[in-house]
């Protein structure tokens, strides 16, 4: 072997047949969505940290609640979570998808009928 990142020569890896691929696919694509439901609703969150605090300096640095000077930073808050939600709602439903698809890849017991 030249390179420690290549494969052992030999059996000492068997070749993954087709639906312990397409398990080991689906159980990737698991994590990949979780972490995106995870960052997305901490993106939300700075966003609309960011907002309000331009929201509440504003009345600090005016002395008055205008709306006309308030409503571009409770923009920034509102959006950040209407878009974050939106982006969610496929995510999740990709999520779930893979997870069916993940559990009915299951790996059988030799001798056990397919699924």
């Amino acid at each position: 072997m030249s390179s420690p990142y290549q494969t052992p020569a030999g059996d000492a890896l068997p070749a993954l047949d087709a639906r312990a691929r397409k398990r080991r696919f689906w159980g990737r694509m698991i994590w990949l969505a979780a972490i995106i439901i995870v960052v997305l609703p901490v993106i939300s969150l700075i966003g609309t940290i960011i907002g309000m605090t331009g929201a509440f300096a504003t009345l600090r640095d005016t002395g008055s609640a205008d709306p006309s000077k308030l409503a571009g930073n409770l923009s920034v808050a509102i959006l950040t979570t209407f878009w974050a939600i939106v982006a969610a709602c496929p995510v999740l439903i990709f999520l779930i998808t893979s997870i069916i698809r993940y559990r009915r890849l299951g790996i059988a017991a030799p001798g056990s009928p397919p699924n």
